[in-house]
């Protein structure tokens, strides 16, 4: 087992996290990852890492904005 890279070598540091999505989002994320053609994981990072740079902070509550 090799061990992590220390922080301070520069290397980038990544983390996985687990996404729950609706069948809607999960369909949506299919075919935006088909026509790019990336593998779902990839979009979905790319998606994710766009959205926090974009939108620092939300203020309202998707789920209740979305009735």
């Amino acid at each position: 087992m090799t061990k992590p890279a220390p922080i301070s070598s520069g290397a980038p540091q990544t983390r996985r996290v687990k996404v729950i999505l609706t069948a809607e989002a999960s369909e949506l994320l299919s075919a935006a990852a088909k026509k790019g053609k990336r593998s779902r994981q990839v979009e979905a990072m790319l998606r994710l890492h766009d959205s926090l740079k974009n939108i620092p902070e939300i203020k309202v509550c998707y789920w209740e904005s979305n009735k």
